[in-house]
């Protein structure tokens, strides 16, 4: 009987205090719809959108706010109150001016309930983060390499770098957009025409998920001077076919690729026309070649140094050491700058660093390289001595 009573006594003053309460509340309690959840921002060029889950069937349109409230617009939910909505609501705010922001987002029901605030910040750029863009630099202020192509060595990119946009001009006169990815420090373009100017201009995302792509302004790099890339001698290999002049005195063909121009190579004494053959290790379209001579006061220009070669390429040599499946890629001859009959400082200097020989423009790509030394600078000399060789071109 007294837990009866302890239960009544207990229960009438809740009664009570809900009745006065409901004299505040004459339309009955307030429902308030969900609170926005889930909000994210996409930066953009002078402009934002936001995103977010919807998650009540009730909600028909929100509201959202930023600059203290003076900013808004309304977004529609999509559909009638309780039926079927999109799991996300996205809306973009266009026009905005480049700052830093904080909205506001709250949710209404048809009966204009709304729900407790939700804040998000976002940032929105513009021509303040655009003019603080700087093209991706070229390495060395490098050029172009190579016959009807053509490679550009960047820098490391900045942070927010998507790419490089680059236009050039290919062999038929037509303009050629590409595009190379921030992952990549060389371009290469095909069918580069020699001798014209290209440009190119950075691609920037304020942020990883940005709305939009920045770009800088084109730079216009003026046609290049072509170089060539320097084959790898340490492919280089000898390549003996019948008939090619033996190495004599120790002076071994690998010599002539050890970069080092005070050992060669030596042949034995053969006379002439003599032959040898060596393997470049890759096909390749040759550009130039590079001769070093044996130096020294008895020597320059002198004895079996070569003064008329031929330089002959195969991919294919005949086993049997002929010239079957050779073609003539080149006829060379040292030339002595003084002319005299004597060795002046000047010869001596420019057969110092070598004597320079260019293949023509349509030279084939080749693989093998023979030398086909027709005259000394000796008449009486039956040898031939080479200290190296290097060779650019494009493979």
């Amino acid at each position: 009987m007294s837990l009866w009573i302890l239960t009544a006594v207990f229960i009438q003053p809740s009664c009570s205090e809900f009745d006065e309460y409901k004299k505040y509340v004459p339309d009955g309690e307030i429902i308030y719809p969900a609170k926005v959840d889930s909000v994210k921002t996409f930066s953009g060029k002078n402009r934002i959108m936001l995103s977010w889950i919807n998650t009540d069937p009730r909600i028909v349109k929100y509201r959202i706010s930023w600059n203290l409230g003076n900013d808004s617009v309304w977004i529609d939910a999509g559909g009638n109150a309780g039926a079927s909505k999109p799991d996300t609501i996205r809306t973009i705010i266009a026009d905005m001016e480049e700052a830093d922001y904080e909205f506001s987002i709250v949710s209404c029901d048809d009966d204009n309930n709304q729900s407790v605030k939700t804040f998000v910040a976002g940032k929105v750029y513009g021509e303040n983060y655009k003019n603080t863009l700087l093209n991706r630099g070229i390495f060395n202020s490098s050029a172009l390499v190579g016959t009807n192509s053509a490679e550009i060595e960047w820098f490391e990119p900045d942070l927010d770098e998507v790419g490089v946009e680059v236009i050039y001009t290919d062999t038929n006169d037509q303009e050629v957009s590409f595009f190379m990815s921030r992952d990549k420090t060389l371009t290469k373009l095909a069918d580069y025409k020699e001798g014209t100017e290209f440009q190119y201009r950075t691609l920037y995302l304020p942020e990883l998920d940005a709305l939009d792509t920045f770009y800088t302004e084109y730079v216009v790099v003026e046609a290049p001077e072509l170089t060539y890339p320097r084959l790898d001698k340490s492919k280089f290999d000898v390549f003996v076919l019948p008939g090619d002049a033996p190495d004599a005195w120790g002076w071994v063909m690998p010599n002539l690729w050890d970069g080092d121009t005070n050992s060669g190579f030596h042949t034995a004494s053969v006379g002439f026309p003599l032959h040898f053959t060596f393997d470049l290790g890759v096909q390749s379209s040759l550009h130039e070649v590079r001769v070093w001579q044996r130096m020294g006061g008895d020597q320059v220009y002198q004895r079996g140094n070569m003064k008329k070669f031929e330089i002959w390429g195969s991919n294919e040599p005949a086993p049997d050491g002929s010239f079957d499946g050779w073609t003539k890629l080149l006829d060379c001859e040292s030339v002595k700058p003084s002319g005299s009959d004597g060795i002046t400082d000047e010869d001596i200097a420019y057969a110092g660093v070598g004597e320079l020989f260019a293949f023509p423009a349509e030279t084939p790509a080749v693989r093998y390289i023979r030398f086909k030394v027709l005259e000394p600078w000796w008449p009486e000399m039956d040898y031939v001595n080479v200290m190296e060789v290097s060779f650019w071109g494009v493979f």
